[in-house]
């Protein structure tokens, strides 16, 4: 009976050493797994120079695993001045850049006050600035923290709200 007892301990023993070894390898495979999703919120604050804007915005852009394209969800809120586009642009946080990829050109006369827009963004829409050429150099480009996102309406044409697009 002992021995039974002593062999119970053992297994359970052997088991969670198991377990404990299988749940670490898959929080280590968690840490390995790239990033494909990126939120920002834009506002008037890191526009530059700065704006001060009732607008603000959300966006989240999702690489897809084979770099081929990256999907867009915004939503555009306090629309008082008519949007007309919405791009991507290489720039470090605090400096201005180059249009690296437009997202949607809008008509600022049928834009609502408050609006969604949901894009794709193929290599074929990206316009070719520094090492950005492609999706997957665009990618690169937002783990490295130098993208920010744009909003532009008719009283501002250089942009009514600006984020940095940053990783977690």
């Amino acid at each position: 009976m002992r021995n039974d007892v002593i062999m119970r301990w053992a297994s359970l023993l052997i088991l969670s050493v198991l377990a404990v070894g299988y749940t670490g390898n898959a929080f280590a495979q968690a840490a390995h797994t790239p990033q494909l999703a990126f939120e920002v919120k834009l506002n008037g604050d890191q526009v530059l120079p700065e704006v001060f804007s009732n607008m603000t915005a959300e966006a989240r852009f999702t690489f897809d695993e084979g770099m081929r394209f990256a999907k867009v969800f915004m939503k555009v809120r306090n629309n008082f001045f008519g949007v007309t586009g919405v791009s991507l642009y290489l720039g470090e946080a605090g400096k201005n850049g180059e249009e690296v990829a437009v997202i949607e050109v809008l008509d600022p006369e049928v834009m609502t006050r408050t609006f969604t827009i949901a894009e794709v963004i193929n290599s074929t829409e990206v316009v070719k600035v520094d090492s950005v050429t492609n999706i997957a150099s665009l990618y690169q480009a937002v783990r490295d923290g130098r993208v920010y996102c744009i909003v532009t309406s008719l009283n501002y044409p250089e942009g009514e709200v600006r984020g940095q697009i940053f990783p977690r």
